[in-house]
């Protein structure tokens, strides 16, 4: 189901002046207790460090997501990565039985979690090509569906009734280049670009009630009516709890966060 779909019945059920922005924020909170409950996705970053003290992960990755990480071939637990940055050299190497002889691989596993999900509008001046948006780090990825109009003037509110329809096809953080050329080329183009939300529950049907009910559940808590409140998170819990029992049977076995022999 689309998101914006789940946002839609619960809107039905229950019409409420709650902001497009605040329900997306809900359902960020479903996508994000099923991707580390449920579905548990992990990735990997690949560096060569010279010594313990190299040790170093980037912003994005807090340590509570790190699985395992291996340095120099050897598997070191999350319990003992959360001791590396206070071991002196000689104490790494009699624990592991690492040296720095020579520069070591590390592999670092990590949970994934799923991006924000947010009504991205973006107003402002660019150059642009026939397929390229120039700009440093608009919040732009791979695949997102946007719509853009040209403006007479910032001030201007665009209604979007008849857009340039496009795809991001990669964004370097300079610059988006896009799949179609729906640009005149020039510079100083008055935008206004949006995101189009397009994203799929994380649970497939029937499990994806579960946004409904949690919608529900979050719009009866802030007005304070905590009987239905407690009625949609009872609903919530039971498929929630019942897609994570039918998950782990269609997928019995999840190897990704530790490798065997990888030199």
């Amino acid at each position: 189901m689309l998101i914006t779909k789940a946002i839609e019945a619960a809107d039905a059920l229950c019409p409420n002046d709650y902001t497009l922005d605040e329900k997306l924020r809900w359902c960020s909170e479903v996508n994000l207790a099923l991707r580390c409950g449920v579905k548990k996705l992990y990735d990997m970053i690949e560096t060569v460090i010279t010594s313990p003290d190299d040790i170093e992960l980037p912003d994005d990755i807090p340590p509570d997501r790190i699985e395992c990480v291996y340095i120099g071939g050897r598997l070191i637990t999350r319990v003992d990565f959360r001791s590396l940055p206070y071991l002196s050299g000689d104490v790494f190497t009699e624990r592991f039985g690492i040296t720095f002889t020579s520069p070591q691989k590390m592999k670092v596993i990590y949970l994934t979690t799923p991006a924000e999900l947010c009504d991205i509008i973006i107003k402002g001046s660019f150059n642009v090509s026939e397929n390229k948006i120039e700009a440093d780090e608009l919040p732009l990825y791979e695949g997102d569906n946007i719509i853009c109009e040209v403006l007479d003037s910032l001030s201007d509110e665009p209604s979007f009734s008849d857009p340039l329809d496009t795809y991001v096809l990669e964004n370097d953080g300079r610059a988006v280049l896009l799949t179609d050329d729906i640009f005149t080329p020039g510079s100083g183009v008055n935008l206004a670009i949006r995101r189009v939300i397009d994203d799929e529950t994380e649970a497939e049907a029937p499990y994806d009630r579960m946004y409904i009910e949690y919608l529900l559940a979050k719009a009866a808590l802030y007005q304070h009516d905590y009987e239905a409140y407690s009625a949609h998170m009872l609903q919530y819990n039971s498929i929630f709890d019942e897609y994570k029992r039918d998950y782990k049977q269609r997928n019995p076995l999840n190897d990704l966060a530790v490798f065997k022999n990888i030199w």
